[in-house]
């Protein structure tokens, strides 16, 4: 049984029934049979309206830093279901976008091999999303949405630990206090640093978008968009593929008595060896790239801020910078930046004036 499977997989065979795979419609050979255990699979089609979200959704997941909730809450309200469940959940929509299956791999025992049914993705985007979705550090933030522009983005100096946003609305005993990006006391920060939530937003607001709009972030951007590592990207999967096929083909060499044991071993060592070789390069490559696709010129860039959402935005922000430091209040100035002010409009200049001295950037381009 274990070589039939075998078998099967190395010929690109379905692996056998179960329900319908996400982005396929399934054809039969009776399809007016009723009972679903006594009918006969002929092939796997693409289906369009699912194959298209699957496309999209991955370019928004590598390219424009999109959380998967996002995704998941837009294709709920464009009436796109999963197979199985009335409902999305991250570690189902996950399985989905890493399977093999996308790209038209049959996966057995670890290998993947070209499969009888049309792929949906192209091998590279699936190994990007499989490397993306597999690494704890970037699948924590990919999945879990961030509700706030600059939660994890701006930075206490004094632990390094990343702010996060204080709502003080509805608490009475706060009820005069203004919403903040703050430091959380205990073992994830030192609780020292807190800074006025709507007044830094508008400020690293204006700083992003002055940025995006300089002539040298724009070629910087415009050259980010050509990922300069697809190409070779692409002949380390064709690499690797190559290696796997000489080792399937020296296998059957092997039983078939055409090479002895000795050269089955020396051939399988040399191919394992290339394919660890050309792995470790695929991977550098494919986790060096930034986001900064799909920002627009110059002139469109503040009307497209307005129609992006939260994630998209944090996304361009984290394209020109890396962090937004907030340092401690200069000295001499009051612990109340607004000081005594009862003109809401010269409190703010007041408060804004004494932000700017406080917000260092660490500029990316």
């Amino acid at each position: 049984m274990r070589e039939k499977h075998d078998l099967n997989a190395r010929a690109g065979k379905r692996a056998g029934g179960g329900p319908r795979w996400f982005g396929y419609t399934r054809i039969y050979a009776n399809p007016e049979e009723t009972d679903p255990q006594k009918r006969t699979i002929l092939r796997e089609e693409v289906n369009p309206v699912e194959a298209d979200a699957i496309r999209e959704a991955a370019v928004r997941v590598l390219e424009h830093g999109e959380s998967v909730r996002s995704i998941m809450r837009d294709w709920t309200q464009r009436g796109i279901k999963p197979v199985r469940g009335k409902q999305w959940y991250p570690t189902v929509w996950v399985d989905i976008m890493t399977s093999p299956k996308l790209a038209g791999l049959r996966e057995w025992q670890g290998q993947k091999y070209p499969a009888q049914w049309p792929a949906i993705l192209d091998a590279d985007t699936h190994e990007r999303l499989a490397k993306m979705f597999a690494d704890p550090a970037r699948r924590k933030h990919i999945v879990r949405s961030q509700a706030h522009l600059l939660s994890g983005i701006a930075i206490c100096p004094k632990c390094g630990r990343g702010l996060h946003y204080r709502n003080y609305e509805g608490k009475s005993s706060v009820r005069t206090r203004s919403d903040a990006y703050a430091c959380v006391a205990g073992p994830y920060g030192c609780g020292r640093t807190a800074i006025k939530a709507e007044l830094l937003e508008e400020y690293v607001t204006g700083a992003v978008l002055d940025a995006l709009e300089s002539p040298r972030v724009q070629e910087a951007l415009r050259e980010g968009q050509l990922d300069e590592h697809a190409p070779r990207r692409a002949e380390l999967l064709a690499d690797i593929q190559r290696n796997q096929e000489i080792r399937a083909d020296a296998r059957r060499d092997l039983t078939d008595g055409t090479i002895d044991r000795a050269d089955w071993l020396d051939i399988r060592q040399r191919t394992e060896d290339n394919i660890s070789k050309a792995r470790r390069e695929y991977d550098r490559l494919s986790g060096s790239g930034t986001v900064m696709s799909d920002i627009p010129a110059s002139e469109q860039v503040r009307d497209a801020w307005e129609s992006w959402n939260v994630d998209r935005r944090r996304a361009a922000i984290r394209a020109v910078m890396h962090r937004v430091i907030i340092n401690p209040l200069p000295p001499g100035a009051p612990c109340s930046p607004g000081g005594t002010f009862k003109d809401p409009v010269k409190r703010r200049e007041r408060e804004m004036a004494i932000l700017r001295q406080r917000v260092e950037f660490d500029w990316r381009v």
